[in-house]
C-alpha cells in the first residue's frame, strides 16, 4: 500500500525472477507542502538538489503534515531576528549622545547648562520584542550595558565628545532558539547651538560578538546545533531643532536621522546534519524620526 509511504517518495516495484524489487525516488516537491515564504526557501534549496543526502532522506520520509514544522526550524531564522535586533539596540548610543547634547547646550527640556568639558556615565537596561507574523516567531530581547563619555566645549560654543561602551543582549526566538551576544562600541560626536537653532550629530562603530544555540527536532533528526560569529554595526545620525519661546512655555519641534547599517560575517553551524552555513550579509536601514518637546517654567508661570 504506497499510502504507508511519504507522498514526497515516488515508489515502483520491478520484479524479477521469482524477486520483487522496490525502488524509490523522488515524489512531490517539498515546496508543495510549504505555508510560508521562509518554508518555500528552505523547500526549495532541498528540491533543487540532486544527490541524495543524509538530510534530504529524512525530509522526504515524512509526510505532508510533518513538513512544515521541520521547514520552519531549517530556516535558521534566528540568525536573522539576532540582526534585527542589533539593528534596534543601536538607539542606545544615538539616543544617549543626542540627549547629553541637549543637555549640554541648555535647551528647554535638559538638565542646566553643563560645564566646559565633563565625564559622565550611563547603565541602560531595555527590553522589548520583535513581533512575529504568519512568516516568522516572535522574537524577544534583554540587553544591559555601560557607556562612558567626555565632552569639551569650544570658545565659539561647538560641543565635541567622545563615547564609549560595553553591554549584553540575550536574543530569544519563539521555537527557533536563543543567542548571546557581547558588544563593545565606540563613537564621536559634535554640536552647536545657533540661538534657536540646534544641530548635532555623531558616528559611532559596534562589534558584536555572537553566539547562537537551537535545536532542530523531527523524525529522523535531533540536533543541537551552535555557531559563534562578528557582527559590525555602523551609525551614523543627527538631529536639527528649532526652539519657540513664549512667556513660560518653551516649544522645540525636531527631527531626527539615522543611517545603520549591519554586516555580518559568515558563519557555519556545528552539531548534525541540519547544521547551517551563513554567508557574508549587509543590510542598511535609514530611520527618520520627529516630534515635539515642550517645557514650562514653573518660575515664570502665573498661577
Amino acid at each position: 500500500d504506497h499510502r504507508e509511504f511519504s507522498p514526497f517518495l515516488s515508489v515502483s516495484q520491478l520484479k524479477k525472477g521469482n524477486t520483487l524489487l522496490v525502488e524509490f525516488g523522488r515524489g512531490r516537491s517539498l515546496a508543495s507542502a510549504a505555508t510560508t515564504a521562509n518554508q518555500r526557501a528552505v523547500a526549495n534549496a532541498a528540491d533543487a538538489q540532486t544527490l541524495p543526502t543524509p538530510l534530504l532522506q529524512r525530509l522526504t520520509a515524512l509526510f505532508p503534515e510533518q513538513a512544515p514544522s521541520a521547514l520552519d526550524q531549517l530556516s535558521g531564522e534566528l540568525h536573522a531576528s539576532t540582526q534585527a535586533v542589533l539593528i534596534e539596540n543601536s538607539r542606545v548610543l544615538r539616543q544617549a549622545v543626542l540627549e547629553r547634547q541637549l543637555s549640554a547646550q541648555g535647551n528647554q527640556g535638559a538638565q542646566p547648562k553643563a560645564l566646559n568639558q565633563g565625564a559622565w556615565v550611563q547603565l541602560p537596561r531595555q527590553s522589548g520584542h520583535l513581533a512575529g507574523d504568519s512568516n516568522t516567531n516572535r522574537t524577544a530581547h534583554s540587553s544591559t550595558g555601560l557607556l562612558v563619555g567626555f565632552d569639551h566645549t569650544l570658545e565659539q560654543g561647538t560641543r565635541l565628545g567622545v563615547v564609549a561602551g560595553s553591554g549584553s543582549t540575550d536574543v530569544k526566538t519563539q521555537g527557533r532558539g536563543k543567542a548571546s551576544v557581547d558588544t563593545y562600541q565606540l563613537g564621536l560626536h559634535a554640536g552647536h547651538n545657533w540661538n534657536a537653532f540646534g544641530l548635532y550629530g555623531g558616528i559611532a562603530y559596534a562589534q558584536h560578538e555572537v553566539q547562537t544555540k537551537r535545536r532542530v527536532s523531527f523524525p529522523g533528526v535531533d540536533n543541537h546545533l551552535s555557531a559563534k560569529y562578528v557582527s559590525r554595526t555602523v551609525q551614523t545620525f543627527a538631529e536639527a531643532n528649532y526652539t519657540f519661546s513664549h512667556d513660560s512655555w518653551d516649544w522645540q519641534p525636531y527631527l531626527q536621522l539615522a543611517n545603520v547599517q549591519q554586516r555580518s560575517e559568515g558563519f557555519k553551524e556545528r552539531g548534525g546534519i541540519a547544521a547551517l552555513r551563513g554567508k557574508r550579509s549587509k543590510e542598511s536601514v535609514n530611520l527618520t524620526t520627529g516630534g515635539v518637546r515642550a517645557n514650562l517654567d514653573l518660575g515664570k508661570a502665573q498661577l
